[in-house]
C-alpha cells in the first residue's frame, strides 16, 4: 500500500465516519391527546366505571372506553373526551362543572358515550330488545338518568325506563348493543 492511499484513508475515516451524527431528539406535540391515567380525574373515573358495565353488557366485544385529554391553550384546562381504548372519539368533551357531582358525572359520560360508540360503530346504542330501537337518556323518577325506549305497544302507550344508568347488566343480558 503506498503512501497516497494511506493518507485518503486515514481522511476518509476521519473525516466522514468518525464523527457523530446528529440524530433528531423527538419533540413531544403538547397539543397531542393522551389518555388519562387512572385516578388522575377520580370523578370522572367512577362515572366511566359506571357507563363501562353497559358497554361490557351489551357490547362485549367493545373494551372499556377511556378518558381522553385534549390540551388547549396554556391558560386553559385540558378538554376531556370518552374515547374508544384505540383513541377515537367523537362529541362534545365533558363539561368540567359535572366533574363535582357523581350523578352530573355519570350523565355526561352516558351521553359522551353514546355518542363515540354510535358515530364510530355506525350504529345505534344501547338498544331496546323489546322494541330494537335505540334508547335515548332522560330523567327516571328515583333512577337519576336512565336509558329510555321510545317504543309503545298497544297496552303500553307511554315511553319505557330500559335500565339505569349502569344498570344494562341487570337486565340479565336483554339489552342488545345495535340494531342488527
Amino acid at each position: 500500500m503506498t503512501r497516497a492511499a494511506d493518507s485518503w484513508g486515514d481522511h476518509m475515516s476521519g473525516h466522514f465516519f468518525s464523527e457523530p451524527v446528529p440524530v433528531p431528539v423527538p419533540v413531544p406535540d403538547p397539543f397531542a391527546p393522551r389518555f388519562v391515567e387512572p385516578g388522575e380525574h377520580p370523578g370522572w373515573d367512577t362515572a366511566l366505571a359506571v357507563v363501562n358495565r353497559d358497554v361490557a353488557a351489551t357490547l362485549p366485544e367493545e373494551p372499556p372506553l377511556r378518558l381522553l385529554a385534549c390540551p388547549g391553550d396554556p391558560d386553559e384546562p385540558e378538554c376531556l373526551y370518552v374515547a374508544r381504548a384505540n383513541g377515537e372519539w367523537h362529541g362534545n368533551g365533558l363539561p368540567a362543572e359535572a366533574a363535582g357531582s357523581l350523578p352530573d358525572a355519570c350523565d355526561a359520560v352516558a351521553a359522551a358515550a353514546q355518542d363515540t360508540l354510535m358515530e364510530l360503530l355506525h350504529r345505534a346504542w344501547p338498544v331496546c330488545p323489546d322494541h330494537r330501537l335505540g334508547t335515548h337518556l332522560r330523567a327516571a323518577p328515583g333512577a337519576g338518568t336512565a336509558w329510555w325506549c321510545a317504543g309503545r305497544t298497544a297496552s303500553d302507550p307511554s315511553p319505557h325506563v330500559l335500565a339505569p344508568v349502569g344498570g344494562l347488566a341487570d337486565e340479565g343480558g336483554r339489552a342488545a348493543g345495535a340494531r342488527e
